[in-house]
C-alpha cells in the first residue's frame, strides 16, 4: 500500500493550502519562489497532532503522493500569488522531512 498524506489547509474555508518556502530547507537546492505544502502522514492522529503543537489546523482527506501532486496541480490558485514552483510536501510530523515531487509543479513562470 502506498504512503498517504493529508495536506494542511490554511484558512477556515479550506480555500488555501499551507505552504513553506522551500529555500528554508536548502537554499542551495531551491530557487526563490519555490514552495512545499505542509502535510502530515495519514496515520497521524490530527487531534493529537494539533494538541501537541498547540494549534487548530484542518487537513484534507488522505491521498497518495500521486494524488497529492494531481490535487495541487488542479488547484494551483490555492498556493498564492508569490509561488513559482511547488516542489513537494514537507511532513510536519516527521521532523520537517521533504517528500519531493518527481517533477515540480509550475504555478507561475
Amino acid at each position: 500500500m502506498d504512503d498517504q498524506y493529508r495536506l494542511q489547509l490554511f484558512d477556515i474555508h479550506g480555500a488555501c493550502l499551507a505552504i513553506n518556502w522551500a529555500s528554508a530547507y536548502g537554499a542551495d537546492r531551491y530557487a526563490t519562489g519555490d514552495c512545499v505544502v505542509r502535510a502530515i502522514r495519514s496515520t497521524t492522529d490530527v487531534a493529537a497532532h494539533n494538541r501537541t503543537r498547540g494549534q487548530l489546523q484542518r487537513y484534507t482527506d488522505p491521498m497518495t503522493i500521486s494524488d497529492v501532486r494531481r490535487f495541487i496541480d488542479e488547484h494551483r490558485m490555492m498556493l498564492g500569488s508569490q509561488v513559482h514552483d511547488c516542489v513537494g510536501i514537507v511532513l510536519e510530523d516527521s521532523e520537517d522531512r521533504i517528500v519531493p515531487f518527481d517533477q515540480p509543479i509550475t504555478v507561475r513562470s
